[in-house]
């Protein structure tokens, strides 16, 4: 059995207890394979549920309860700034088997970095969805230079290190596979067999699209360097159009500019204008959310089981991280 501290962190989805006992088939596993290891269930803001009856029987668990719904990845953020191990694992329990656990942790041991899940399983897309997929992580790859794996699941293992930096940024508009992608920690990759992969894409397009301005105004300026070509661009067409305008008034007085040529000069304005309000927004926006000072998060309150993890004397502490 590895010495290594592990934390598990499961942002809960459920709104009843169904998945119980998939929470104690993840618990016997680590129990089989790890000395040390803690279970931090971060329920979102969800209604009522009976964690004292999985508490008083499941060693191991922490559970932390959000006074309200902020979202998966805010849940995530609570969960890993309370993890105190030397390795954290993102787990979604929907779609990730607990046997991938030993292998997950043995790869992030040896390599000491980053870990990320792969289906091996083929993912049926719309082609608009492929197509869109492509362009945009090739965009991601080539212009932002950001490492995204366009097939990457949820399952993500992180080592000490990298969980350092991971909690030493605050923004709002949190994306840990952004997060991943810029930190300049090694990133590899394990292959498995999701239980439920149609369920890992099953996001509408506009939560996609709503994710890729998300991740195209944390992490880059580039799309405003463009605004700015654009617009400079459009100065240009402009100026010179106005030396159009000039010579035909001082050598042909009579002749009255055309309302074709004058309808297509201003549509072409405006189209540029539109686009600048709407790429402007985004950072706007985002200047917005992350100077209005409030807390990412806030706890209701916070449970452990009941029932210990028997460790025959040793102290649940490791003397080395590492």
């Amino acid at each position: 059995m590895k010495s290594e501290f592990i934390s598990l962190v499961i942002p809960y989805p459920a709104t009843d207890n169904s998945f119980f006992p998939d929470i104690e088939i993840l618990q016997k596993v680590l129990q089989d394979n790890f000395l040390y290891y803690e279970i931090i269930i971060v329920d979102d803001g969800l209604p009522w549920l009976p964690w004292d009856d999985l508490l008083s029987v499941c060693p191991g668990i922490r559970l932390l309860k959000l006074v309200k719904h902020y979202g998966e990845q805010i849940a995530l953020t609570a969960g890993l700034d309370s993890a105190i191990g030397d390795l954290a694992i993102i787990f979604d329990i929907r779609t990730d088997p607990a046997d991938i656990i030993p292998s997950l942790v043995e790869e992030c041991l040896t390599k000491k970095g980053i870990i990320y899940g792969i289906p091996k399983n083929r993912i049926s897309k719309s082609w608009i969805r492929r197509i869109g997929s492509e362009i945009f992580h090739a965009y991601c790859r080539r212009v932002l230079k950001l490492n995204f794996q366009r097939k990457a699941t949820f399952l993500m293992c992180i080592h000490r290190q990298a969980l350092n930096a991971f909690t030493q940024i605050r923004d709002r508009s949190r994306i840990l596979r952004l997060y991943a992608a810029t930190l300049g920690f090694p990133l590899y990759h394990i292959r498995y067999n999701p239980k439920n992969v149609q369920y890992l894409y099953a996001r509408s397009l506009w939560r996609d699209l709503d994710i890729a301005f998300d991740i195209l105004a944390t992490a880059s300026k580039h799309p405003l360097r463009w605004l700015s070509f654009l617009g400079l661009f459009s100065a240009i067409l402009n100026f010179i159009y106005g030396v159009y305008i000039v010579t035909i008034f001082l050598f042909n007085p009579g002749v009255v500019a055309g309302w074709t040529t004058l309808s297509l000069q201003q549509a072409i304005m405006f189209f540029v204008l539109f686009v600048q309000m709407a790429i402007l927004s985004e950072y706007i926006g985002k200047i917005l959310w992350e100077t209005q000072n409030k807390p990412l998060y806030s706890f209701l309150e916070e449970k452990n089981s009941s029932h210990l993890l028997n460790l025959e004397g040793q102290r649940n502490i490791m003397h080395q991280s590492s």
